[in-house]
């Protein structure tokens, strides 16, 4: 059973850890999707609250992504604006977006570390 007072981060996962992942060529969409489908699967678990963290751009992607950088950014601005709109409609799902990543395709590097991957403490 689930503790509902407590914060989960979880990530749809298959026997491939990257299946869902935007870098690897999932379509925006689909891993929208997933992600909502997720959500909703928590909450019929007795989640009474979920929260969706955005798709964060990068300026750096893995080795292995079979996407540049800029297809990257557009795709992940693309399924934060589908989770945006799922979470319009649903009263226990809640979308979040830090003010300085509202543009993925345009990311502000003042927030991320000197490696351009990690986001910064600031």
């Amino acid at each position: 059973m689930l503790n509902q007072s407590a914060i989960y981060h979880v990530r749809p996962q298959t026997n491939n850890p990257w299946n869902h992942d935007i870098s690897n060529g999932s379509r925006p969409e689909k891993v929208g999707f997933e992600i909502s489908e997720f959500a909703t699967k928590l909450l019929s678990l007795g989640v009474r609250q979920v929260v969706i963290c955005q798709l964060f751009s990068r300026f750096r992607l893995r080795s292995t992504s079979k996407l540049d950088v800029k297809t990257y950014n557009k795709n992940a601005s693309i399924a934060n604006t589908y989770l945006y709109h799922i979470c319009q409609v649903e009263d226990n799902i809640s979308f979040w977006q830090h003010d300085g990543f509202r543009n993925a395709e345009t990311p502000n590097m003042d927030y991320y570390c000197d490696d351009l991957v990690h986001l910064s403490n600031s």
